[in-house]
């Protein structure tokens, strides 16, 4: 996606809509699935990499229900699609759980998630609400937590960050916690309340890496497709490629 030094990840939140259709349909290719096609024409056409980060219920789709029959084409392009974990369901907030259950529930999903898509896991996400205590952070990362997607710029009290550290977090784009050694890592721009696509994208030229994102449920509202393409041409142009944070 251009020269090397300048990255950039796009994630969508929230999902949980798209395993309907590998439950229910007999694709011949997992990614004639819209949402997932999407980004694989994206990604053909941009060198873009995406993280799905995802809820394990929504009211009727549960992914214990979704087979395992996509789980070989699903590796086989876990360099640049992936899937994480966002929350049990989206009434959950592991801020105000106790970290056993944050643990519990982040072992499920992912183990869920493995069964499905093979090693094209993502271990650094962005959790439902930015929601989640140090002490459920710290007990997600002993089953294999990396790191957090943390707000825009202008947020506060996400994960518990004293205001040293969001201070940190907002001049570099990055801050790791060497108790922990969990990253905590800026979200850049939110599709779907960004006016203009190409303002935002020129203001954050000179970032090394940018992290972009929607939810699931905004593909289809607010222009983010036409948004999501906008982002791909751009971020092309301005010589920035694909990557998952920490594999640059």
């Amino acid at each position: 996606m251009g020269l090397k030094g300048k990255t950039a990840h796009f994630s969508v939140d929230d999902t949980i809509w798209l395993f309907y259709g590998l439950r229910d349909w007999d694709y011949g290719s997992v990614y004639e699935q819209p949402v997932l096609g999407l980004f694989q024409r994206l990604h053909a056409r941009y060198g873009i990499t995406v993280s799905f980060y995802c809820f394990m219920t929504q009211d009727w789709m549960c992914l214990k229900d979704v087979p395992d029959k996509y789980r070989q084409e699903l590796e086989a392009n876990r360099d640049w699609c992936r899937f994480g974990f966002h929350a049990l369901n989206e009434n959950m907030n592991y801020a105000q759980t106790g970290p056993a259950q944050a643990a519990a529930d982040y072992v499920a999903v992912m183990d869920e998630l493995r069964r499905i898509a093979g090693g094209a896991l993502d271990e650094l996400p962005r959790l439902h609400s930015y929601a989640g205590s140090q002490m459920s952070l710290r007990a997600m990362a002993q089953h294999g937590l990396r790191g957090v997607l943390c707000p825009e710029e202008g947020w506060k009290d996400e994960y518990g960050l004293t205001g040293e550290h969001r201070r940190i977090l907002n001049d570099k784009g990055v801050y790791r916690d060497a108790a922990s050694g969990l990253t905590y890592l800026q979200t850049d721009i939110r599709l779907e309340e960004t006016a203009s696509v190409a303002e935002k994208i020129s203001q954050l030229r000179d970032r090394r890496h940018l992290e972009i994102f929607t939810h699931e449920w905004a593909l289809e509202r607010d222009h983010v497709q036409e948004k999501l393409m906008l982002c791909g041409e751009l971020l092309h142009q301005l010589g920035y490629r694909g990557a998952f944070w920490g594999e640059e």
